[in-house]
């Protein structure tokens, strides 16, 4: 990968015959991958991400700390108590670099005919690639599938945008709504703020 070219530049290179030129730092195990930016670790009993650490200088900065990361789950019906995972991942190593590494869980799931969930980093590259692969059954009944992406965020405030504004959501007791007449749902209340 080209690693020293400026923006709005170019570089040229040539094809010719002889050994590959090979550089790269990308390390890959059955239950983890790291390319010198990221460190991602898989849970083998699930299949799930329980840890994805980013280097930053001589920091460690912990994005994910949990299982259940890029976990699925199947909720047939509308009823929570029903939610069900993936089962008996199988973990095999897909690229092993040097360049680009990559993890493939294939997994029996509810809802499919099969899971597959490719996890891949690229050498030096300030990003992590999840490839999500389900091959769903026609299922005419309500159903629901999701994955959950639990992040670790110190004080976080969920926003959102939608045109020409941000959506902001406060956490308030009921307590204060009830008083203050402001109609609610479970508990949130949506505070419109323009943006300048």
């Amino acid at each position: 990968m080209a690693t020293t070219v400026p923006a709005f530049s170019k570089s040229t290179y040539t094809v010719s015959a002889g050994k590959a030129f090979a550089q790269g730092a990308a390390i890959i195990s059955q239950s983890s991958l790291s390319n010198g930016v990221y460190t991602v670790a898989i849970d083998k009993s699930t299949g799930d991400i329980n840890h994805i650490i980013k280097k930053q200088g001589n920091n460690n900065l912990i994005l994910v700390d949990t299982a259940g990361f890029n976990k699925y789950l199947y909720m047939p019906g509308d009823s929570l108590q029903k939610i069900t995972t993936s089962l008996t991942p199988k973990i095999s190593i897909k690229e092993k670099g040097p360049l680009v590494i990559s993890l493939l869980i294939t997994s029996q799931a509810p809802g499919t005919n099969g899971l597959t969930r490719e996890i891949r980093l690229v050498n030096g590259l300030d990003k992590v690639e999840l490839i999500n692969t389900i091959d769903k059954i026609a299922i005419r009944k309500k159903e629901s599938v999701h994955f959950a992406f639990p992040f670790k965020v110190p004080d976080a405030k969920v926003r959102y945008s939608i045109p020409r504004e941000v959506l902001l959501l406060k956490r308030i007791s009921l307590q204060i709504q009830t008083a203050t007449g402001i109609p609610c749902n479970v508990g949130w209340m949506s505070q419109m703020h323009r943006m300048v």
